[in-house]
């Protein structure tokens, strides 16, 4: 399933070089696809799906893959032990007993252990909860004027008719949909042409069949050693987050943002790992103006890593003489190009930009009345916010993207011509947060790299259009 690398394994070391082929829509006539599953590192003490294939790392197992002394196994730990588990289990804990050894997880050359890493009884007061949640966020005494003074680039505002925002629109579906296609044991129908291959259409599935047929490299799963790389970050960051206070004092919009970053980008980042083939070493065209010369970048060190969540700057900005039109606060990019970006973040402060701002974009006097279509020029604050956002789409090249506030969320898409679609709002310490999100960072990445034969556009599965409606309706 996975494919290998054929040299010397070493699980924190240098990662072996894995050169980039061209990704996107194959010409011609699809390959003959056979059925094929997700073979994810199994956790032990727990249950594993039904799959027709041998269980574990196997690929660590083929032949002439140098293999691993393992450990003998260590009993069982005492009482009921949360662990992390990926990808499907990231956001959940678990009552197994834990058990070590067996020989299915490569040995940490840090500490000895195995993965999964069971958390260590006497770090945790209580047992974790039953579900993975954004820290709550409070003002402090010390904040922001309330007075809020959200502007609307001149380079934005002055976009012509063709390039402006014309409807807004609400989908229901939107926000768990994306919860499915980050869900290993979820998923959406698969369009006919693929449902003799795919029993559900998720990220996972659809990287095992490119996998499994050898198509579309940049959709093709992650090797196994970059996933056990990420695995262990993971469990370092999910501990650190765990034993953060549940409620979190901030000041200003860059401390919200900070928030952002440490709570929802740097588990996204890590996740992203476990998914996706690293791209740092794409090929830059050379006929762009770039900060550093290409082979500057072609040399960058494996432990580098795209694709990642960072900050938007003007070297990146696609228009760079627009002065500051369009810039989003946090920024996916796939690889180093220009043009590579897939989605973005705008974030507000709750205390200068409320809840009932971030409602009123569901409310009719978002629209024109006359015109029954946005409202570009009206000076609402909510207004203002939705033409940034579609300025940051437009200037950046990006499809999806999120906007928090620090105390709700909501995802959104540009779903056609003129026309931006908008997930209902979420809390931000709702259980679903991190799920919905994942599935918008795979979903950003993989829409872009789908083989063109296969007929699937995810912007239409995951948001289909019976599902928009004028949010004031």
């Amino acid at each position: 399933m996975h494919p290998h690398h054929r040299g010397q394994y070493n699980p924190y070391g240098a990662a072996p070089n894995h050169p980039q082929h061209g990704g996107g829509h194959n010409q011609g006539q699809p390959p003959a696809i056979q059925p094929v599953v997700v073979v994810h590192p199994p956790y032990q003490g727990v249950p594993q799906p039904p799959h027709p294939v041998q269980q574990g790392l196997q690929y660590f197992m083929q032949p002439g893959f140098p293999q691993q002394p393992m450990p003998q196994p260590v009993a069982a730990m005492q009482g009921p032990q949360p662990i992390l588990f990926l990808p499907h289990r990231f956001f959940q804990s678990s009552d197994a007993q834990v058990r070590l050894g067996q020989g299915h997880m490569p040995v940490s050359a840090q500490d000895g252990q195995q993965f999964p890493f069971p958390d260590p009884p006497r770090l945790f007061r209580s047992r974790l909860p039953t579900s993975l949640r954004c820290k709550e966020l409070r003002h402090a005494p010390l904040s922001s004027d309330c007075v809020q003074t959200t502007s609307v680039p001149t380079a934005v505002q002055g976009l012509p008719g063709v390039d402006r925002l014309t409807q807004l629109r609400c989908s229901d579906a939107l926000w768990n949909n994306l919860v499915e296609y980050a869900s290993e044991t979820g998923g959406l129908a698969p369009p006919p042409q693929l449902a003799a291959h795919l029993a559900a259409v998720n990220t996972w599935s659809l990287g095992a069949l490119a996998s499994g047929t050898g198509v579309a490299e940049r959709l093709q799963l992650a090797p196994g050693w970059q996933q056990a790389k990420a695995v262990y970050g993971l469990s370092g960051w999910f501990s650190e987050h765990m034993h953060r206070p549940d409620t979190v004092v901030v000041n200003s919009e860059p401390a919200v943002q900070d928030e952002v970053r440490s709570q929802i980008l740097e588990p996204l980042n890590l996740l992203l790992q476990t998914r996706c083939r690293n791209r740092i070493h794409d090929a830059l065209d050379p006929g762009k103006h770039w900060t550093l010369p290409a082979g500057q970048l072609a040399n960058a060190p494996d432990s580098a890593f795209y694709p990642t969540w960072t900050r938007s700057c003007h070297a990146s900005h696609p228009e760079a003489g627009r002065g500051r039109a369009g810039f989003p606060d946090f920024i996916l990019h796939t690889n180093a190009a220009k043009l590579s970006n897939t989605a973005v973040i705008e974030t507000k402060f709750f205390s200068t930009f409320m809840d009932s701002h971030l409602q009123k974009i569901y409310r009719q006097d978002i629209y024109n009345n006359h015109t029954n279509q946005f409202a570009w020029n009206a000076n609402s604050l909510q207004s203002k916010l939705v033409r940034q956002i579609w300025g940051q789409l437009h200037f950046f090249r990006a499809q999806w993207g999120f906007c928090t506030n620090g105390s709700m969320v909501f995802a959104f898409v540009n779903t056609g011509q003129g026309e931006l679609t908008v997930s209902p709002l979420k809390s931000w310490s709702d259980p679903t947060v991190h799920k919905a999100l994942s599935g918008l960072v795979f979903a950003s990445i993989d829409d872009r790299n789908i083989p063109g034969n296969w007929g699937i556009s995810l912007c239409d599965l995951i948001c289909p259009a019976n599902s928009r409606r004028a949010v004031w309706e």
